[in-house]
């Protein structure tokens, strides 16, 4: 993932070229984002894109055609503008999750850091991972 030095550093992420930490700190800050922004989807991509203060600046999606371009392009693949921030027990009971014994594996692939990252994956219990 695309992270800025004080972004990696931030979400506790010393090598940026390591894959593992790389997607960890990236995972990380797309979720501070989502908390950060009240679950708008649109707002958290700005924000990762432009920077969470260009968003604040603008009160919404910054007016970079770069940015507006990314933002476009993801919720159109994502599919939603807007997702739940929810505490473990309250996503289990959104999302339909079994117990713990009969859950999807969700892990990341790891075969997957290998290849070349453009933009967010979208993982579905019936089709696994996929990199938009």
């Amino acid at each position: 993932m695309q992270l800025m030095p004080a972004t990696a550093k931030r979400f506790n992420c010393d090598d940026p070229s390591n894959q593992t930490c790389n997607v960890e700190a990236g995972t990380k800050y797309l979720a501070w984002l989502l908390k950060r922004f009240d679950g708008d989807v649109k707002l958290a991509l700005a924000g990762y894109n432009a920077g969470e203060g260009a968003v604040d600046k603008y009160q919404g999606v910054p007016p970079y055609p770069e940015t507006q371009n990314y933002v476009n392009k993801i919720v159109t693949n994502y599919g939603k503008t807007f997702h739940p921030i929810l505490p473990p027990e309250e996503a289990s009971i959104e999302f339909h999750l079994a117990d713990a014994s009969s859950r999807v594996n969700t892990a990341f692939p790891l075969e997957l850091l290998d290849k070349p990252f453009y933009g967010w994956g979208f993982f579905s219990p019936s089709a696994g991972f996929s990199v938009a």
